[in-house]
């Protein structure tokens, strides 16, 4: 009888560890579950703008669209760089001045 006390009580024992690791794992998932549907909502929501800001819909879109806004700042630094050269041989012999108007 006492062995089937012990015996007993052990298997007791096991399910209490059983039941304490599957809480502990449930409570893991449902953590990790949040997360991930906040991630899901965050990245809803960057889709969202990224569609609306630059009309893309995947990320692959979104960097040709990115490789085409660069060369076209690429372009116009070279524009405004050639302006601006022209305007400073224009003016560099210091004969022209400019007013301020008040």
């Amino acid at each position: 009888m006492a062995g089937d006390a012990e015996e007993i009580r052990r298997s007791i024992k096991r399910r209490m560890i059983n039941i304490q690791r599957y809480n502990e794992l449930k409570a893991k998932v449902d953590a990790d579950q949040r997360q991930a549907d906040k991630a899901q909502g965050a990245l809803d929501n960057l889709m969202s703008q990224l569609e609306q800001d630059f009309g893309c819909k995947t990320l692959a879109q979104a960097e040709k669209e990115a490789q085409r806004l660069s060369r076209l700042a690429i372009v116009a630094e070279d524009e405004y760089n050639e302006a601006l050269a022209e305007f400073e041989k224009d003016w560099a012999d210091g004969t022209e001045e400019v007013q301020e108007c008040e």
